[in-house]
């Protein structure tokens, strides 16, 4: 076995490619990336223990972002690129380490600190060398194998929402030293529980607050939809809308996907979609019509746009004067990729949000034991029959 990456929904037979990406990433790019993640690691465990004399500067945190970003599905192949951020890791380690010996001196700290943060090669001959050892199967167990890299493709996804909103001039620390813990907590020996709770802080992020005033917002994100909150409300009370489907998530090449398009071409007339994302490439075109002018199919934008879909449910809660999201006539039908979509479905967990469907498949980094444990504490379950998939979610199942 050549590499080893499960991260994405096209992972070879569901369960990891291990001679050539189905995406097309080569071995050594694949190695590369496992590489500069155990760099990000050494960096967050120093980071994290510095942070208890003082702050680190911002530009770490965002390091850390941009490089979990360059290794998201289809971001990065490019090898030198990726040489270069490890290069740039290793010294902020360093630097981070000296920092660290300059104002404390823990000895319990530094001897029992893991490999990535000890490791510094030689040369870039040594990088090759050391990226066969520190992929995902250098964790034995398997269950803990699959949470450990249902944390980090969290991460992976958070940081590419992050490094968006840096662009944009938008920077949180409490994203970045997330990022840090979440990234250390892999590095550490903890039981499923504790890695549970590690999992369930990662799609915790805060609720979007107003930027501006008077600006016209394209598509029906959360600002529109809600501004016609009374008449959906009436319309749900009369029972000219009995039930919304999120139909959210990523497009992709698999004839599965298929799927999409034949649930909103049969779901009932009194049913509204909600979607975001790419997904809704699958069925935006067909002629849904509306309900009392309202589309039946409400596009609140890109894949960022989702929490809008969440925000849309509380409010509409609210309305109805009901304390669990999962009360409400609303079903989740989700489709997903990669990394951002994990973000995004661990945001749901954290949101409370409980049977929810997952196609055209369920991550195949999820061992059948931790599948279970989703479905126990979630409800999550996999796509089926579109006919007896639309019955089951009209009876809110």
């Amino acid at each position: 076995m050549s590499m080893f990456c499960f991260q994405c929904q096209e992972t070879a037979n569901n369960s990891g490619c291990t001679v050539r990406g189905v995406c097309g990433k080569s071995e050594t790019t694949a190695n590369l990336q496992d590489l500069l993640i155990y760099v990000l690691k050494g960096i967050s465990i120093y980071g994290l223990e510095v942070n208890r004399f003082e702050r680190i500067d911002n530009n770490i945190g965002l390091f850390i972002a941009k490089s979990l970003f360059a290794t998201i599905t289809n971001a990065n192949f490019d090898d030198e690129r990726i040489i270069s951020l490890i290069k740039e890791g290793l010294d902020i380690k360093k630097r981070l380490k000296e920092r660290l010996l300059s104002v404390s001196i823990q000895k319990e700290f530094f001897e029992n600190i893991p490999d990535c943060a000890l490791w510094y090669p030689e040369n870039v001959d040594d990088f090759h060398e050391k990226a066969k050892e520190v992929g995902f199967l250098s964790y034995l167990d398997e269950d803990i194998r699959s949470l450990k890299a249902f944390i980090i493709y969290g991460c992976k996804g958070i940081s590419a929402y992050a490094d968006h909103a840096a662009i944009l001039g938008y920077e949180e620390q409490e994203i970045y030293d997330f990022l840090m813990e979440g990234l250390a907590a892999t590095t550490q020996d903890l039981s499923i529980n504790e890695l549970m709770e590690v999992l369930k802080r990662t799609g915790k992020c805060p609720p979007p607050v107003e930027l501006e005033k008077g600006e016209i917002v394209g598509g029906f994100a959360h600002h529109q939809v809600l501004a016609l909150k009374n008449k959906i409300v009436e319309a749900v009370k009369t029972g000219k809308i009995k039930r919304f489907i999120v139909m959210s998530g990523c497009d992709g090449r698999h004839k599965s996907r298929e799927y999409y398009t034949e649930v909103a071409k049969a779901l009932p007339k009194d049913t509204i979609i909600l979607t975001s994302g790419c997904a809704k490439y699958r069925y935006n075109k067909l002629d849904s019509g509306d309900i009392d002018g309202i589309p039946r199919v409400l596009d609140a934008g890109q894949c960022n746009d989702s929490y809008s879909l969440v925000i849309i449910a509380q409010k509409l809660a609210e309305a109805f004067d009901i304390t669990d999201i999962n009360e409400l006539p609303l079903s989740f039908d989700i489709a997903w990729y990669e990394q951002k979509a994990i973000a995004i479905l661990l945001a749901l967990f954290h949101s409370g949000v409980k049977n929810l469907r997952r196609g055209p498949t369920l991550p195949g980094f999820l061992t059948p034991d931790m599948a279970k444990v989703l479905v126990e504490k979630f409800n999550v379950k996999p796509i089926g029959e579109v006919s007896e998939d639309i019955k089951a979610m009209l009876s809110g199942n």
